[in-house]
């Protein structure tokens, strides 16, 4: 790729890229959210740290690869609370 940038790069540069795009758009109603608990503030610091950290969860893994661990967790919940 041009610029000396590997595609693992770019990858998450779009990833944090859409991130921060969800907090822009829903950020302040997350911000509401949080004025329930009494102290959190979606500060420039904390923001970053979000992005980071989802990212660090999310381990290379894409949407729809979260979203196949996602269901396959809740059908386990939903099988265990059967069997009880």
């Amino acid at each position: 790729m041009g610029g000396g940038r590997s595609a693992h790069d770019l990858s998450s540069r779009r990833r944090r890229e859409r991130i921060a795009s969800y907090l822009d758009h829903l950020g302040d109603s997350q911000q509401r959210r949080w004025d329930d608990l009494g102290t959190p503030t979606l500060t420039k610091a904390l923001r970053a740290k979000l992005i980071a950290e989802t990212l660090s969860d999310a381990d290379g893994k894409n949407v729809s690869q979260l979203a196949v661990e996602r269901d396959a967790k809740l059908v386990e919940v939903v099988e265990s609370l059967r069997s009880k």
